[in-house]
């Protein structure tokens, strides 16, 4: 993905990226959550991805100059495709995402420039954040933490401790990493694709332990029957193409175990009969295998049944 070399604004920290489609239900909430921010140096970019209700209109109703609406003609799946624009089009050093009907608490940006201040030369921060659904559960590090891609590459074979609405990237390692896939058709999970590739390319990666972020899933209008579970998942597509190379062969077994982990749980949200838990074993072969992928393999099929069970 090439961005446009646009000279950057030093004294306003952060680009704000958030993909618009139809949410006229919660974008007031969004762009208000952005703008009574305790840090006020950042810029927004709305990226309408042709909405057809009022959401453009509500985004109009602020009178604020940080605030540039952005549109695209054709809606692309997942959002992938609008947040490339957005990273395209940012005036700053340092992109963020916030998905439309999510929401920041007011101290989001100030709490990731403070951890930018305390580790200048790593190009990755992820901060906490709250996930809403059925029950609501606050996923975040318990301390600060400065990790190596290997090291933070484990934390994420065990559990999904990254979000789109928590991270902060350096805008040239996000291009470095190639962006979302936008023209892979995916309407999930091309966010925790492109994770490796990021810790790939940046290296290092801090773990802010406030929890900063909120994830409505109640909100998101996906559910398993409008997204295709017969594919598979993106994160594995991505450790089956070998996109990361020469991360070493620790690095590479715990993408392997977070592939298997994230198809596992796909195939556990399918129809019955449609993707049998058993195939992905298959996928479990093509990766490094040791007694510690092994066992974690017997402890995801597990879970993934008693998922299926409850169903």
């Amino acid at each position: 993905m090439k961005l446009r070399g646009l000279e950057r604004d030093r004294d306003m920290c952060f680009s704000v990226v958030i993909p618009l489609y139809n949410k006229q239900q919660h974008i007031h909430q969004c762009i208000t959550s952005v703008l009574n921010q305790s840090f006020k140096n950042f810029e927004v970019l709305v990226i309408d991805d042709a909405s057809s209700d009022r959401s453009v209109e509500i985004v109009r109703s602020f009178d604020d100059t940080r605030i540039k609406i952005l549109s695209r003609e054709n809606p692309g799946r997942g959002g992938y495709a609008a947040r490339n624009f957005g990273a395209m089009h940012a005036c700053t050093d340092w992109l963020t995402f916030l998905d439309a009907d999510d929401y920041w608490l007011p101290h989001h940006l100030e709490e990731v420039r403070l951890a930018i201040a305390k580790f200048p030369d790593v190009p990755l921060f992820f901060t906490g954040f709250e996930k809403i659904g059925k029950k609501t559960e606050r996923i975040c590090s318990s301390s600060m933490k400065d990790l190596t891609a290997p090291e933070a590459m484990q934390y994420l074979s065990e559990k999904d401790i990254f979000h789109i609405n928590a991270v902060a990237i350096k805008r040239e390692t996000f291009t470095q990493s190639g962006g979302f896939f936008e023209d892979r058709g995916w309407l999930r999970g091309g966010d925790s694709e492109l994770w490796p590739r990021l810790l790939a390319n940046a290296k290092r990666v801090v773990l802010v332990p406030e929890v900063t972020a909120v994830w409505d899933i109640r909100n998101s209008g996906i559910t398993v029957k409008n997204f295709d579970t017969s594919m598979e998942h993106p994160a594995l597509i991505s450790f089956s193409e070998n996109n990361i190379i020469n991360q070493g062969k620790r690095f590479r077994r715990f993408q392997h175990i977070f592939a298997v982990r994230k198809q596992l749980m796909w195939d556990a949200k399918a129809p019955a009969g449609t993707r049998p838990i058993w195939k992905s074993a298959m996928f479990f072969l093509q990766g490094p295998i040791t007694i510690r992928t092994t066992k974690e393999f017997i402890r995801l099929v597990r879970r993934s049944v008693s998922l299926r069970s409850r169903r």
